[in-house]
C-alpha cells in the first residue's frame, strides 16, 4: 500500500496523530489507529511511512510529521481530526503524569528537545524549574516502555529528584544508585544514581530502552565522572544552568559529542519578563588590603609570573587564564617532565593557593560584612558564600554578636545535621546561611533575599549559580539583592577586570546597581535595599 492510495481520512488522521503525539514508534501508531478503527496491516503502515511522497520521517527508529505537511478538507468531513478524536488534554501530557502544569518556556524548552531527536542540552538559571522538565521527559519515555536513568552530583540533590519524580508520575517505580545503593535499572522505572556510582555501575536497561538524563550536565566532562555517559542509551537529556567547565575542555571534547547540542537555553531576560525570577539589585561593596596583605600578595604575584615564564621557556604552557592555570595543574602531577618542571609547576600551584587565601580571609572583606549587616537583618533569609570553612565560621559568630540567627553550613556537617539546619532555615528559624561552596549548587534552598558573595569565584558559572539561587520570587514582593564584595587591585576587582563575563551578563537586568565601600554607613546599605 502507497501514501496516496490512502484515502483522505486515513491520511489527515495519521498526520495529526503525529503532530499530538510525535515520535512514536511503529508498532505504537498501528495500535493507536487501530483503536480508532482503522483497518491496516503493521507492514502496509511500514511501508507508507517509509514511502518518499509521504510527509513522514524517522527519528531514529520513530516517526514524526513534516511541519510542511498539511491535511485535507473533503465536501463530507470539516474536520481533519478523527471521528473520534485523539483527546488533545490527555496527549498534551503523558498519561503517568500528576504533575503541575509545565510553563509555557518549560512546554518549549520539552519539545525543542524532542525535534532534536531526543538528544541535547536545556540550560536554564537555576531557580527556574529546569528539573520539571526532566521529570516531564521521564514521564513520556516511560509511556513509550523507556527505562530512565538519572544522574545527579549529590545525594541530597538525588533525594529532591526521588521527591519530584514521586510527586509528578503516577505509580512509577524508583530505584537509587549510591549512598549505600544499588539498584538495577530492569527492575525499575526510574533509577536515580549520584554521579560517582554511576560511573562505577552500569546505567542502561537490558530489555527496554534507556533515557539518560544528566542534572548538571557540566560535571559530566571529567576523566572520571565521563564514564557514566552510556553509549547505549538512545535518548539523552543534560540540564544546566550554564554549560561550562573552568579547568579544561570537558565540553567540547566530552559532552557535547555525547549528548549533542544546546537545544534551549532560557535566561535573565526571559525569566524576569515571563515573571519566573524576581527582579534583583547588585551591590559591589569594594575593600582593601592591609599593607602586609598586600605585600604577601604581590610577592607571590611577583614569583608566579617568574614560574610561569620558566614554563613557558621551557615549551609547556601557552596561553592564559583558566586554560593556563589548568594546565600548570596538570604539570604539577606529571610524571612524564622533568623533576624541576614539576617542581616549577607545583610551586605556581601552591602560591596560587596562597593568594586565594589571602583575598579569602583579607580582614577588610570582614568589614564589608558588617557593613551589610543591617540589610542582612531585614531579609526573610540570606545566604552568605564564602571560600572557605574558616571564613563561614567566622562571619556566622560575627552575625550572632549582630543579635542575627546565623550558621555555618558546611561539609563538616553529617546529612542529619545538614537536614535540620535546612529544615530550620525554611521554617524562620535561622536567618542567615554562611556556606564555602556547598550551596552552590544540589542543595534545594527555599526562598532566599538577600545574598553576600564574599569570595568570589572566577567561575562564571559558579556566580550565575549562586545569583539564581536568590532571585526566586519572594513572599514580599521586593527585588532580592546580591551583594559582592571585591578586593581592589586584585582578580576580583572589576576594574581589573574581574567577573567580567559574569556582570557583563547580568548587569543589564539588574534593577539597581550600586558600589559602596567597606566602611559604607550600614543604614544606607539597608536604606537601599529597601527603597
Amino acid at each position: 500500500m502507497f501514501w496516496d492510495e490512502t484515502d483522505m481520512h486515513f491520511r489527515n488522521s495519521l498526520i495529526e496523530l503525529l503532530r499530538r503525539k510525535p515520535y512514536m514508534e511503529l508498532e505504537d501508531i498501528h495500535e493507536e489507529l487501530t483503536r480508532h478503527g482503522f483497518v491496516i496491516t503493521a507492514t502496509d503502515l511500514d511501508c507508507i511511512l517509509n514511502e518518499e511522497q509521504s510527509p513522514f520521517y524517522p527519528v531514529p527508529v520513530r516517526w514524526a510529521v513534516d511541519d510542511r505537511a498539511s491535511v485535507q478538507l473533503g465536501d463530507e468531513q470539516e474536520s481533519a481530526l478523527l471521528e473520534d478524536p485523539i483527546n488533545e488534554e490527555a496527549t498534551e501530557y503523558p498519561e503517568l503524569w500528576i504533575g503541575p502544569l509545565l510553563r509555557e518556556w518549560q512546554a518549549e524548552a520539552y519539545n525543542s528537545w524532542l525535534s532534536a531527536g531526543e538528544r541535547g542540552i536545556i540550560q536554564a538559571i537555576t531557580g527556574t524549574g529546569k528539573t520539571l522538565v526532566g521529570v516531564y521527559a521521564a514521564a513520556s519515555a516511560l509511556d513509550y516502555g523507556f527505562k530512565v536513568a538519572i544522574t545527579v552530583p549529590t545525594i541530597d540533590l538525588m533525594e529532591q529528584w526521588i521527591e519530584q519524580l514521586t510527586n509528578c508520575i503516577d505509580g512509577v517505580s524508583i530505584g537509587r544508585m549510591g549512598d549505600g545503593h544499588q539498584d538495577a535499572l530492569d527492575e525499575y522505572d526510574v533509577i536515580v544514581s549520584t554521579i560517582a556510582s554511576g560511573s562505577r555501575w552500569y546505567l542502561r536497561a537490558e530489555k527496554a530502552e534507556t533515557l539518560l538524563i544528566a542534572d548538571e550536565v557540566h560535571r559530566m566532562g571529567s576523566e572520571k565522572f565521563q564514564r557514566a555517559l552510556e553509549e547505549e542509551a538512545t535518548a539523552r537529556l543534560g540540564l544546566t544552568a550554564t554549560l561550562e567547565r573552568s579547568n579544561d575542555t570537558g565540553v567540547e571534547d566530552v559532552i557535547l559529542p555525547y549528548f549533542g547540542s544546546v537545544v534551549y537555553t532560557y535566561g535573565y531576560a526571559e525569566a524576569l519578563s515571563d515573571g519566573v525570577l524576581s527582579p534583583f539589585r547588585l551591590g559591589l561593596v569594594a575593600a582593601k588590603l592591609t599593607p602586609n596583605e598586600r605585600e604577601e600578595y604581590e610577592e607571590l604575584g611577583s614569583e608566579m609570573g617568574r614560574l610561569i615564564g620558566q614554563l613557558r621557556s621551557a615549551g609547556l604552557v601557552t596561553g592564559d587564564g583558566p586554560e593556563l592555570f589548568s594546565r600548570v595543574g596538570q604539570l604539577a602531577r606529571s610524571d612524564s617532565i622533568d623533576f624541576k618542571q614539576r617542581r616549577w609547576a607545583q610551586r605556581f600551584v601552591a602560591n596560587l593557593g596562597k593568594r586565594r587565601k589571602i583575598q579569602a580571609s583579607a580582614s577588610d572583606k570582614f568589614n564589608a560584612v558588617a557593613a551589610l549587616s543591617d540589610a542582612i537583618a531585614l531579609s526573610e533569609r540570606s545566604l552568605v558564600f564564602t571560600e572557605t570553612r574558616e571564613a563561614a565560621q567566622r562571619i556566622a559568630r560575627q552575625l550572632q554578636a549582630d543579635s542575627i540567627e546565623a550558621f555555618a553550613f558546611d561539609a563538616s556537617l553529617d546529612r542529619q545535621a545538614r537536614s535540620r539546619m535546612l529544615d530550620d532555615y525554611r521554617r524562620g528559624d535561622i536567618q542567615v546561611l554562611c556556606a564555602p561552596r556547598v550551596l552552590d549548587e544540589g542543595v534545594d534552598i527555599p526562598e532566599v533575599d538577600l545574598g553576600v558573595i564574599v569570595s568570589a569565584s572566577q567561575s562564571r558559572r559558579q556566580m550565575i549559580q549562586r545569583l539564581g539561587r536568590i532571585v526566586r520570587p519572594n513572599s514580599h514582593g521586593r527585588p532580592s539583592s546580591l551583594f559582592i564584595t571585591y578586593l581592589e587591585g586584585t582578580r576580583e576587582d572589576p576594574a581589573e577586570g574581574g567577573h567580567e563575563g559574569f556582570l557583563d551578563e547580568v548587569q543589564p537586568y539588574a534593577s539597581a546597581t550600586r558600589v559602596f565601600l567597606s566602611d559604607t554607613n550600614p543604614d544606607l546599605i539597608a536604606e537601599w535595599v529597601l527603597d
